[in-house]
């Protein structure tokens, strides 16, 4: 299994029911790959510290995983790109590579068009944003009124600004500034403007499985079972818990939808339930299994019998002897007497004290019983009452 979890195989205790149980980790936070054009130009000179701290601030929003590039407004290339790696130091060396001034006014739409295509070009699960930073002074935007010629790669238009985060730099105000805050997003070059701005948004999560089985519950990190619909369990948490009774092994994909983006995981790793640990998978199968118990018959007539016997512990896994004079748990805290070892603490409710059994004249037991009155400290003893031979199990003593 992989730290992101996938399909456990278990059973219940009746030992011919199957189990699945499924622990998967939601890839909610998306690793995010920033693509910022950066306004050079002689009118921008000045706000080069605001540069400096726009960067600034992104470096210390973006997490190991994420990516950025950076472009020089007017070039088709960028000039510096990287993924942020957990020691990566910010971004300064994408400010120091953007740091040289750029004579010949500012032009957009080359770098747009550019950043667009970097844009298509990255994968599903992974969300593309898209910045410039700018004092507006931009030769290329189609604003009313416009400049007096006409750009030899066409003008920036409202539809090519969708989505796209607008940093102002400075107070200058005209006619192509006014364009850039209309029909992108506004944002200043601080803390708080550009996390919002970057902010990982949660894609709609949903469960989809093939399986033909006889009950499908989901179940809570402690193990509680919810009454919640498992193919809507992906909409809450940050994980998705589903519990498989009977049939094949479900064949299970979780399908993610963010915008126009659609991801999904698929073939999820399947293992059996190992056998220590998962404290709380363990109390999915005892709430599933309800208050029934595996009894194993034979050892328990063994002891009707009246004499003590050790036996083997019957949790697989351990290779101990446990002697029924002593305790009827094994030193793994496993019960002698059950047939798939369930544990002291996983015990149905109704036996957490003592069970006890009818021994018929044909040396046969009867149905086990919840039983609350227990006066003998052994493990177990034979007690006559209501006309009839029992056998009790003092399954409080440990």
């Amino acid at each position: 299994m992989t730290v992101t979890g996938g399909l456990w195989e278990a059973g219940l205790r009746d030992g011919r029911t199957p189990v699945w149980l499924l622990e998967w980790r939601l890839r909610l936070q998306l690793p995010r790959r920033v693509l910022i054009a950066v306004d050079r130009s002689d009118s921008c000179e000045s706000e080069l510290g605001l540069v400096r701290e726009c960067f600034r601030v992104l470096g210390t929003v973006l997490r190991a995983g994420d990516s950025c590039a950076v472009w020089i407004m007017g070039s088709r290339d960028p000039v510096w790109q990287a993924e942020i790696g957990i020691d990566s130091g910010g971004l300064t060396e994408a400010f120091d590579a953007c740091r040289e001034g750029v004579r010949g006014g500012t032009w957009l739409k080359t770098t747009l068009d550019a950043m667009r295509l970097a844009e298509a070009e990255c994968p599903p699960g992974q969300r593309c944003l898209l910045l410039i930073v700018s004092d507006g002074e931009v030769f290329d935007v189609d604003f009313e009124g416009g400049y007096d010629f006409e750009p030899s790669t066409g003008a920036v238009r409202q539809s090519d600004l969708a989505g796209v985060g607008f940093v102002h730099l400075g107070n200058r105000e005209s006619g192509p500034d006014r364009y850039l805050r209309q029909f992108a997003r506004l944002l200043a070059p601080t803390d708080n403007s550009l996390r919002a701005f970057l902010a990982s948004e949660r894609p709609r999560v949903e469960l989809k499985y093939t399986w033909e089985g006889s009950r499908a519950v989901c179940f809570s990190a402690s193990g509680e079972l919810l009454e919640v619909d498992p193919a809507a369990n992906g909409g809450t948490g940050e994980g998705l818990r589903v519990a498989f009774v009977g049939g094949a092994t479900p064949v299970i994909r979780v399908a993610y939808t963010l915008g126009s983006a659609v991801w999904t995981d698929a073939d999820l790793p399947v293992a059996p339930l190992p056998d220590e640990g998962f404290e709380h998978l363990r109390l999915v199968l005892s709430r599933l299994a309800g208050d029934g118990l595996g009894w194993d018959e034979d050892r328990l007539r063994t002891l009707a019998a009246g004499a003590p016997a050790e036996f083997p512990c019957p949790r697989v896994g351990c290779k101990l002897i446990g002697s029924t004079a002593q305790s009827l748990f094994c030193r793994c805290r496993a019960l002698l007497v059950s047939r798939d070892g369930v544990r002291r603490e996983d015990l149905p409710a109704a036996y957490k004290r003592s069970a006890r059994f009818e021994i018929r004249p044909d040396g046969s037991l009867g149905p086990a019983q919840p039983h609350d009155s227990v006066r003998d400290t052994r493990p177990f003893s034979i007690e006559h009452a209501d006309s009839a031979a029992w056998l009790v199990l003092n399954l409080f003593r440990t």
